[in-house]
C-alpha cells in the first residue's frame, strides 16, 4: 500500500541519513556529498526531513569549497616562495600543506582536519574565503533543477503469473549459458546460386543466337 510504501522510503531515510553522517566523520567526502543529496531531494519524506538534509548538504559543499580555495592558495605560495630574506614566509602555513591530502591528491578529509588545514591564515583571509566558497555553493544550487521523481501508484488488474525453474551444475563447474542465434529472413544460397546459373546461360544463349542471326 501507499503508507508501507511511504514508511519503507523513511526507514531507508533514516539508514542513509546515519550512513551519511557515517562517511562525513569517515572522511569519505564523495560519499557523503551523494547521501545528502539524494536525501535532499527524495519525495515522500517530511518537510523536515529534506530541509535537514539540504542544510547539511549546503554545509558540507561549503566545507569542501573553503578547504578547496585554501588548497589553491597554499598551492599558489609554494609555488611562489623563494630563499629570500625579504620574503615573506609563512611556517604555519607550510606547516599546514604538509599535511594537507589535496595536495597529495587525495580528495578526502575529516572534519576535525579543517583547522589545521587552515592555520597560516588570518581571521580576514579565513573569512573572505568562508564567503567565496558560500558564495560559489549558493550558484550553484540555484543552476540546479530541484526535479522530484514522481511516484504512482497503480492497483493491479488481471492475473499475474510467475515462471520459475531450477538450475543445477556441478559444484567445480562454472555456470555456462549457449546462445544459438540465427538471422532472420535468411538468403537461401543455393536458390540464389541456380537463380544465377539460370541468368548466365540465358545470357550466352542469347549471345549464341544473335551471333547465328548476323
Amino acid at each position: 500500500t501507499y503508507s508501507a510504501k511511504n514508511s519503507a522510503r523513511a526507514n531507508d531515510a533514516s539508514i542513509d541519513f546515519q550512513n551519511a553522517n557515517k562517511w562525513k566523520e569517515q572522511g569519505d567526502q564523495a560519499k557523503a556529498r551523494s547521501a545528502f543529496q539524494r536525501l535532499s531531494k527524495i519525495k515522500g519524506l517530511d518537510e523536515a526531513a529534506n530541509e535537514d538534509a539540504r542544510v547539511q548538504l549546503r554545509k558540507l559543499q561549503t566545507e569542501q569549497a573553503v578547504v578547496g580555495l585554501n588548497t589553491r592558495r597554499q598551492r599558489f605560495y609554494l609555488d611562489n616562495r623563494v630563499e629570500d630574506p625579504v620574503f615573506n614566509k609563512n611556517e604555519l602555513l607550510e606547516q599546514a600543506a604538509d599535511v594537507n591530502p589535496l595536495l597529495q591528491g587525495d580528495i578526502n578529509y575529516k572534519p576535525d582536519q579543517v583547522d589545521d588545514l587552515l592555520q597560516g591564515n588570518t581571521k580576514e583571509e579565513n573569512d573572505a574565503l568562508q564567503k567565496i566558497a558560500s558564495r560559489i555553493v549558493g550558484q550553484q544550487i540555484a543552476a540546479e533543477p530541484a526535479l522530484q521523481a514522481l511516484d504512482v501508484t497503480l492497483l493491479e488488474q488481471g492475473n499475474v503469473l510467475t515462471f520459475k525453474r531450477s538450475v543445477q551444475v556441478d559444484g567445480d563447474d562454472p555456470l555456462e549459458i549457449t546462445l544459438s542465434m540465427t538471422k532472420e529472413n535468411s538468403v537461401n544460397w543455393i536458390y540464389s546460386i541456380i537463380l544465377l546459373l539460370i541468368i548466365a546461360l540465358s545470357a550466352k544463349f542469347y549471345r549464341a543466337n544473335k551471333f547465328v542471326k548476323s
